[in-house]
């Protein structure tokens, strides 16, 4: 669990978040669960791990945890904390499975901690929790073992169950204006200004996106395959079922590629629709955020994106109708 955190951009980025858990550290009061929520790309994973090290921070002073000092803090930043267990999905699965958390999570949050002071479970995709684990992981939420606490970080809150959310208290993350957008890529060393405003609509603000596809050399190549596919999809005549299937083999090779390709999809329907078909063009977004989600949370990435641009298909062709 390497520990890195720009203190800063978190406090100019997401003051909302950070406000909540250097609340926390202040009070000295610590929940049984906290939720990390909101987009992609928004910095929730590493302010979660700086959390956690604050958690298990020896310093005395709570408002100078995490020290990044202490033994504890030194043990977080080499990743091999024994009071710290991050649940992944096993063998390149792509969900969490019940039997996860009958095995691997029951023992360690019964067993005693290392410090004295918490152990800490923290999953950082808790969205991919199939619904039987997430019940089984209200159980331990409803009947908290010793000092244990849960970090739940997730790019959407739909998946969850509204009991687990409940139980969790939620630390929001927005969605950054364009304005910190572009600062944040300047401190990456994205220096190109005018490409900040088209990265910024392909990707819907997710930094960790557009860093992604800012250095890819590929990136133009894909953008014009994705708006030749968009323009058939909008077209009066009706692309081929083997078209489409062929289309998602090729966007769901990556998941991030897929993911920044929807989301360019999105900006061009955008400039074809809007303002005369708004209506459409809501429910084009409804679609491929659906999509997106299913990229993100299913393991057959093509069908996904298959469905989704069939979905779209029908509701583009029914402008002709």
């Amino acid at each position: 669990m390497a520990v890195s955190l720009d203190r800063n951009a978190v406090i100019e980025d997401q003051p909302v978040a950070y406000r909540i858990l250097t609340s926390v550290m202040s009070r000295n009061e610590v929940s049984p669960a906290y939720l990390f929520h909101g987009s992609r790309g928004l910095g929730k994973f590493a302010l979660a791990k700086w959390f956690v090290m604050a958690l298990l921070c020896e310093e005395a002073s709570p408002s100078s945890r995490p020290c990044q000092s202490c033994p504890s803090c030194r043990m977080s930043v080499a990743a091999n904390h024994p009071d710290v267990h991050t649940l992944q999905p096993l063998d390149k699965r792509v969900t969490i499975s019940i039997d996860q958390i009958r095995k691997e999570v029951r023992p360690i949050m019964r067993r005693r901690t290392f410090s004295g002071r918490h152990k800490v479970l923290l999953v950082p995709e808790a969205h991919r929790l199939t619904s039987q684990a997430q019940n089984a992981m209200l159980k331990i939420l409803e009947d908290p073992m010793g000092s244990s606490v849960m970090v739940l970080v997730s790019s959407s809150l739909e998946p969850l169950l509204q009991t687990v959310r409940s139980r969790c208290v939620k630390v929001p993350f927005k969605n950054l204006a364009f304005t910190a957008f572009s600062h944040r890529l300047r401190r990456a060393g994205l220096h190109e200004e005018g490409r900040h405003r088209e990265l910024y609509l392909v990707t819907a603000g997710d930094v960790e996106l557009a860093e992604d596809l800012a250095g890819s050399e590929s990136t133009e190549e894909r953008w014009a395959t994705t708006e030749e596919m968009t323009q058939l999809l909008i077209g009066s005549k009706p692309v081929a079922p083997a078209e489409i299937t062929a289309w998602a083999e090729g966007l769901g090779k990556d998941r991030e590629e897929a993911i920044g390709n929807l989301a360019h999809m999105l900006v061009i329907l955008r400039g074809h629709l809007l303002p005369d078909g708004a209506h459409v063009f809501a429910e084009c977004v409804d679609v491929i955020a659906r999509t997106v989600e299913s990229v993100e949370t299913y393991a057959n990435r093509r069908l996904a994106i298959e469905v989704g641009l069939m979905k779209l298909q029908r509701l583009l062709q029914s402008r002709y109708n």
